[in-house]
């Protein structure tokens, strides 16, 4: 793994020199020191209930991530860039208390605060890709502390959530909900190499702090065979003056088992909104190691929420015990979408997409063996007014050919076998993120005469089939009060080079499209205890 980390680490210089015409000449072959490498993480979770009496209970829990992932200081090419970090070191918190209780004959109540904080820092040079023709006067200590800075996100959120259930019938629950939501944060982000356009920060975004959600939720048997789900959350956000409604609906019907077998079907609606955005931030540095970084920001004064509406039909049928299958089927339609904008001032920019797909799943299950087969075709496309044309194009995350074979083996009392494999097929978007979302709107600039012609249809740029087996071997066993697991895990059995994507590499006035590639073999163990 550390082998493969260094393969992915090796600077790549295709971004500068498409955006530095001329400069192509002034190559690199600086590699990373394995000693420099630092890839590393640890996590906590707690949690307990404690019982008050036998109608009231406390719940309490939490958890803790922290993350780094780097080379530290890699310094290639001194004369381009004076900084080439490529580092990462971000945390997670989460903390959550919550009092439930009974209250008379019918209704159940609850109360609960919680807590979750991001943080993210990201050494970069700020405008590596300025031009480096500067005199030693303009050159001063000054200068070089506003160049040397980072990109950083930390956002954090409290909750303070209040609601009931309760039984208005043997067969029909009402639940509601109220619940203040309080954001607090600090961002810069870089998304223009060339220091033309200011980072996004808060002066751009002008976060809404405050937001008031809740819900109602009317759960009714219609009949002995049919339940129906309708209800709706409510959110309103003080610094716009906006209430935003998200009503859902959901209808089950079941089909007892007879000599046709038992059936389920399943359809459900709604509208669905984001108030705080996630976005995967290409990273224009040379290094390769990641190709982005998680990076959240919340909703601004003038920022609309963005907007989904799903519906989705399901299907269970079981013939015989041992056997089950499923069938489902999605329709997604996104009027408003928040995407990072990499060419205008103003951070983010609104988009409209879509979605659709369908799956199917069997499984079959005998007492020492159980198979499992999954196929999934999905599509999901998007439109940016200012990129690619104006037209929809598939989103740089879609798998639209997915399927996966699961076989578990239970060869002894407390030894099982496991085997999987997975295979995706019809990936696009195949080059390094970073060359469509830097050099793409070049192209729209210079309409296709420059070398970053290649990146404007990315639908057409797919990858070859990834294809994986994976297995493994676990036992358990009890010592005293102790539950005891054993495993050992293969990964990629068969060390197949799947293609996580494409780069251009430079040599001299040459360029060759290189393959990265995925995780290689290896193997783990682990030893789980449990009192």
């Amino acid at each position: 793994i550390e082998q493969q980390l260094l393969a992915w680490s090796r600077p790549n210089t295709f971004v500068y020199d498409s955006l530095v015409p001329g400069a192509a000449n002034d190559s690199t072959t600086t590699t990373i020191d394995p000693a420099d490498l630092e890839v590393r993480f640890s996590d906590i979770h707690a949690a307990t209930r404690i019982r008050l009496g036998t109608k009231r209970s406390l719940y309490l829990s939490l958890y803790e991530g922290r993350n780094v992932f780097g080379d530290g200081d890699l310094s290639i090419a001194p004369e381009r860039v004076e900084s080439g970090n490529e580092d990462y070191r971000w945390t997670n918190q989460m903390q959550q208390a919550r009092y439930e209780w009974v209250v008379g004959h019918r209704t159940f109540a609850h109360i609960g605060v919680w807590s979750s904080d991001y943080r993210l820092k990201h050494p970069v040079d700020r405008f590596p890709f300025s031009p480096g023709d500067t005199t030693e006067e303009e050159s001063s200590d000054d200068d070089e502390e506003e160049v040397e800075a980072e990109d950083f996100n930390e956002i954090s959120e409290l909750g303070i959530k209040a609601g009931f259930d309760m039984a208005l019938g043997s067969r029909h629950t009402l639940s509601a909900s109220i619940e203040p939501i309080f954001t607090a944060s600090k961002f810069l982000l870089s998304v223009d190499p060339s220091g033309q356009t200011d980072p996004i920060s808060h002066s751009i975004i002008r976060p809404a702090k405050t937001r008031i959600q809740s819900f109602v939720q009317d759960d009714m048997a219609l009949s002995d065979r049919t339940q129906l789900k309708a209800g709706s959350r409510f959110t309103y956000v003080p610094s716009q003056k906006r209430l935003y409604a998200e009503p859902r609906l959901s209808i089950r019907h079941d089909i007892p088992g007879g000599s046709g077998g038992a059936w389920a079907l399943y359809a459900a609606t709604g509208l669905y909104r984001q108030f705080i955005f996630q976005f995967d931030v290409s990273d224009y540095n040379q290094s390769t190691l990641l190709p982005g970084f998680r990076f959240w920001l919340p909703l601004g004064k003038d920022t609309r929420a963005s907007t989904a509406y799903h519906a989705a039909v399901g299907l269970l049928y079981i013939p015989a015990e041992e056997w089950q299958i499923r069938a489902e089927g999605y329709y997604k339609h996104q009027p408003q979408i928040a995407v990072l904008d990499y060419v205008s001032k103003n951070g983010l920019r609104n988009a409209e997409g879509y979605a659709y797909g369908a799956g199917l799943s069997v499984t079959y299950d005998i007492p020492r063996v159980r198979i499992q087969a999954h196929y999934e075709y999905g599509q999901a496309r998007r439109r940016i007014a200012n990129r690619f044309n104006g037209a929809y194009v598939q989103v740089p995350w879609s798998a639209p050919h997915q399927l996966n074979a699961n076989v578990e083996v239970r060869l002894l009392d407390g030894m099982t076998a496991t085997l999987r494999w997975e295979g995706v097929y019809n990936r696009s978007w195949a080059y390094r993120q970073a060359y469509y979302d830097y050099l793409e709107p070049l192209d729209a600039q210079s309409q296709g005469t420059t070398s970053a012609s290649r990146f404007s249809s990315p639908n057409q740029h797919v990858l070859p089939a990834f294809s994986q087996i994976d297995a493994g071997l676990s036992y358990n066993m009890n010592v005293g009060r102790f539950r005891i697991q054993a495993r050992l895990t293969a990964i990629n059995v068969f060390d197949r080079k799947n293609v996580f994507d494409w780069i251009i590499e430079e040599e001299s006035a040459l360029q060759t499209q290189t393959n990265r590639f995925t995780t290689p073999f290896y193997s783990s163990a682990s030893i789980r205890i449990r009192y």
